[in-house]
This record gives structure tokens, C-alpha cells and sequence, in this order.
């Protein structure tokens, strides 16, 4: 549609965003102070007086004090695991996925269900606009994406517990999930999860691998992510997680995202970059079970795409932006100096990266880009002062300082989702509420539950 001001035509479009600071990783912070989107993409960014002589927009979005980024991509999480927050703060490795696993063989449809509207909500207001979850009951999780707004990657967690004989209704499950969800909602991405190579068979992890490749869908497992799992495999292989995957031809032609990726030996990384691996390293998560730090510029000096995750709520919040700044600290501290990774870099991995590891066009501030972003307010005294030119420390207070609480407005597919801080999408209160009283239930049920015997949880 066009609309003609004297001799000028205007063009229409869905949203206009003025008076921005607009940042991203390619280009740090730009030059133009506006964006225009068409349906679902950017199509412009420019000054804002040039845009707002082009085009006619539906909505008008005044960045007056906010910066403008591109939504954060969670690239590994548990969304429906905000019922369990606190509930296993205590324990690491076995301990940890024996209690987590008792108290998941609880859940039904509706808990799923009503812990993913949570998880979503509490994403929307921590700026995180995608991710990439890993659970069952994986039809309940997509429900709550197609209300809520947000985009994501989903995967029907198979798991057989090194039982061979459970592996083909465990993959027919996965299959089935990603079938029912393939172009039924735009901002649905099916996947198919293994849950890891230490909890599932060989024969499960060989004919996922297989289906991936027949189907074009990418795998998505937890992989090298405690010493525990480093033991069991060479116990169990002789070797590590990911030459045992090699050796299956795991990653033969498949595009793999691999949650953790924390004991990585030098081996391990000289297959990886051989192949479509990318890993989503959930920083914080990892720390508080005691699990370690990962190297990120290890990783990206062996040329493995590195994306952040946040992991589920039962081990960290699901505020990207804040776990970011744990990684660049964690960083500075291995490496023993100050910006070990740059800001800039960071931000990449909170980003681009994880949106190239979903094979998503999104992640960055440019025409042709999904019009997935975030207003973050930095007007307030913990951001600021905020100096631009050839000193600017708006990348640095950004990461340094800023967390998800700070995000003011999120736009997911080009429609708002939070306004002013705002939820337009979700109810939270109710949703909370709900999840109050499924908490509850859950937690008394697996109170009283038996706790497993020795090896009944785990393999």
C-alpha cells in the first residue's frame, strides 16, 4: 500500500522505531537511529527523519532512552522446569538427574503445559525472543510458543536409559512430535533430541542421526556436560562422548546442537570442527552445580560456533542477558585479565550465534532480518553514563551491567509482545498462580514418592 504526499509516495509499513541507539555484533553500534518492518522482516534501517518521510506506519515505537538489540536467542533450556526452580539446588551429576527424573515421572500434559507459559513469560520479560528446549510432553511446550509469541526450537526429549529395546518407540515419539509440528506454526522449528550419549542407546542415537539426515531436521542432545558423563563413557566406550558419537556416524552430514559442551579434550574439538556442530554452553548453570567453566575462546578458536543457553530453571534463571554477563566475568577470570572476550563478542554469542545454530535469519539489526528484537531502557543509573564515539562504553555497560529486568520492550515476528514493560501477550498473574498450585502438587507428590534404588534412575 502507498499513500502520496504531494508528489511523494508513502509506503506502508507495520512499525516504525525512532529515536534508537542501535546495536548488534556486526556492526557494534550504528550509524542510524531507526528501523522500519514490513510483516515479519526489518526492511530499513536508516535516520529517522528519512524513514518517516518514506513510509506511513500502522505502529510508531519512540526509542527515546533505549537501545535497541537483537532478541536473545536461549539456545539450550528446559522451559516447562520453572515448576522445579529450587527444588534440587542442592545436588550435581547422578544425584541431580536422579531427583529431577522422580519428579518428572509425575508431570502430565497440563503441568508441561502450564510451567511452559511461565517459562515463555518469564523469557519475554528477560528480552529473550527464541530458544531451543529440550523436554516431554513436547506438544504442551508448542502450545504455550503459539500463544505466547515467542519463537523456538523444540525437541521431544528421547531417552531409553541404555535400553535397546525401548529405542524404537522412544524415536517414533521424537519423529511423530517433529511431523505434527513441521510448517504448523511459523515460529516452531521441530528437532529431534536425544537426550545424550551416557542415557540413550546406541541404536537410539544411530537412527535418530539417520532420521535427522532423511528428514533435514537437526539433532539436538546434551553433550560432554560433567565429569560424571566423562567417567561413564569411558566406562562404558573406552573414549569420550564425542568420538563414541563419530563413531556412530552421529554427526555424518547432520547439523547438531550440543548443549554443555564443557569437557571437551583437544581430540573431541578436531572432530567437531570437521562438522555442522554448534554448541549451546550454558555458563551460569554449569557453575552453580559445580560442574566447571567453559573455555568459550577455546571454542571459538577451534572454530566451533559458540551460543549461549541459559539450561532449565532448575538450574539457573532464564535471564540470558544476565547469564552473559556471568560468561564474560567467567571468562576474564579463567584467562586471568579483563576481556578475555570482548563485550562485542558476547553479545554475538547472546545473539547471532544462537541464530545461526537454529538456522534462523535472525540475530542481527539488518533489512532482509526477522523483526525478532528488544528495547532495553538505559535510562537509569546503573547504565549510565552512556558515551558514544571513539570512547563509547555502550557495548561495555550493555554486558557489564545490564540485566534482563532492564529489557522495556520485546518484538517477536514483528508483533510486540511487551510494551513499557507491559505483558500483552500472556497473563502473568494468572499464569503464575497456576503455577503456583502445580508446583505444589508436584513437589508434596514426589515427597511422598520412594526414592529410587540405586541405578533405577540412571544407567
Amino acid at each position: 500500500m502507498t499513500h502520496r504526499i504531494g508528489r511523494r509516495k508513502m509506503q506502508h509499513c507495520d512499525l516504525l522505531v525512532r529515536n534508537a541507539v542501535l546495536v548488534d555484533a556486526p556492526s557494534g553500534v550504528h550509524q542510524a537511529d531507526a528501523l522500519c518492518v514490513v510483516g515479519n522482516r526489518i526492511v530499513e534501517i536508516g535516520r529517522g527523519e528519512d524513514l518517516a518521510a518514506r513510509y506511513r506506519p500502522q505502529q510508531t515505537l519512540d526509542a527515546s532512552g533505549r537501545v535497541v538489540l537483537p532478541g536473545l536467542i536461549n539456545a539450550h533450556t528446559h522451559v516447562s522446569a520453572t515448576l522445579f526452580r529450587g527444588y534440587a539446588a542442592d545436588v550435581a551429576g547422578r544425584g541431580f538427574l536422579e531427583r529431577m527424573w522422580r519428579i518428572e515421572s509425575l508431570l502430565g500434559p497440563e503441568d508441561v503445559y502450564v510451567g511452559a507459559l511461565a517459562g515463555c513469560a518469564e523469557m519475554i520479560r528477560h528480552g529473550v525472543t527464541g530458544f531451543a528446549n529440550h523436554f516431554l510432553h513436547m506438544d504442551q511446550v508448542a502450545r504455550a510458543v503459539e500463544e505466547t509469541g515467542l519463537r523456538a526450537a523444540l525437541s521431544r526429549t528421547m531417552l531409553d536409559r541404555q535400553e535397546p529395546s525401548l529405542a524404537g518407540g522412544e524415536l517414533a515419539a521424537g519423529i511423530a512430535f517433529a511431523e505434527r509440528w513441521q510448517g504448523r506454526c511459523d515460529r516452531i522449528t521441530p528437532m529431534l533430541g536425544p537426550h545424550a550419549a551416557y542415557t540413550c542407546s546406541d541404536r537410539l542415537l544411530r537412527d535418530a542421526a539417520q532420521e535427522a539426515r532423511r528428514r533435514r531436521l537437526a539433532l539436538h542432545l546434551h553433550v560432554a556436560e560433567n565429569a560424571y558423563e566423562r567417567r561413564l563413557m569411558f566406562q562404558r566406550t573406552g573414549t569420550t562422548t564425542v568420538i563414541h558419537l563419530q563413531r556412530l556416524g552421529f554427526f555424518d552430514d547432520n547439523r547438531v546442537l550440543g548443549a554443555h559442551s564443557l569437557m571437551l579434550s583437544d581430540e573431541d574439538l578436531r572432530v567437531l570442527m570437521r562438522h555442522d556442530f554448534h554448541a549451546a554452553v550454558c555458563v551460569a548453570g554449569k557453575m552453580h552445580r559445580g560442574h566447571g567453566i567453559a573455555d568459550l575462546r577455546r571454542l571459538l578458536d577451534a572454530g566451533i560456533n559458540v551460543c549461549l543457553g541459559t539450561d532449565g530453571p532448575a538450574s539457573d534463571r532464564l535471564d540470558l542477558l544476565a547469564g552473559a554477563r556471568i560468561a564474560h566475568i567467567a571468562q576474564n577470570y579463567l584467562h586471568g585479565r579483563p576481556c578475555a572476550l570482548e563485550p562485542r563478542t558476547i553479545l554475538h554469542l547472546a545473539t547471532a550465534a544462537g541464530a545461526d545454530a537454529l538456522h534462523w535469519p535472525t540475530g542481527r539489526l539488518a533489512p532482509g532480518q526477522w523483526a525478532d528484537f528488544i528495547l532495553l531502557d538505559t535510562d537509569q543509573a546503573h547504565l549510565r553514563p552512556l558515551i558514544h564515539g571513539p570512547q563509547s562504553n555502550v557495548l561495555v555497560n550493555i554486558i557489564h551491567y545490564a540485566t534482563g529486568a532492564d529489557v522495556d520492550t520485546v518484538v517477536v515476528n514483528g508483533r510486540i509482545l511487551m510494551r513499557k514493560r507491559e505483558m500483552l501477550s500472556v497473563d502473568t498473574r494468572e499464569v503464575l498462580d497456576r503455577l503456583q498450585r502445580h508446583a505444589e502438587r508436584l513437589w508434596h507428590e514426589a515427597a511422598r514418592s520412594p526414592q529410587p534404588k540405586s541405578g533405577d534412575a540412571m544407567p
